[in-house]
């Protein structure tokens, strides 16, 4: 990932409320995190967790230390397409296959998850 980048969020809940939901841009993307505190700290302003739950996160896998992507929200669907209209289009194989974490998609795919979403693909400058 890299600044300017396009997110789809994908809120997870099986076939029928597992859907896409939103449209962000990457602003940046933070991996050079000194320690716990500088996680915290890197979080606490724009993060829904509370602190408690940023240090679990740190803690979670002390081998691989998670890191920060700082994201500007653009767009909330107003049609969502979920789970079952993802397999259909072929952007997802199966239900075993739904994303977790980051998943590069192709644009012809991003441009299906649009057009089931009913968004005027205008809105995205190339």
């Amino acid at each position: 990932m890299k600044s300017g980048d396009i997110i789809l969020f994908y809120r997870t809940g099986g076939y029928y409320r597992g859907v896409v939901s939103t449209l962000s841009v990457v602003e940046n993307i933070i991996i050079d995190i000194k320690d716990e505190r500088d996680f915290i700290r890197q979080c606490r302003k724009r993060s829904i967790f509370s602190d408690q739950q940023l240090i679990e996160q740190w803690n979670y896998n002390k081998k691989h230390r998670p890191f920060i992507v700082n994201f500007l929200y653009a767009y909330s669907f107003k049609r969502r397409p979920n789970l079952k209209k993802l397999i259909e289009i072929g952007m997802i194989r199966n239900i075993e296959s739904a994303p977790r974490g980051f998943t590069l998609i192709d644009k012809n795919h991003f441009k299906l998850v649009l057009k089931e979403a009913e968004v005027d693909e205008s809105i995205i400058v190339n």
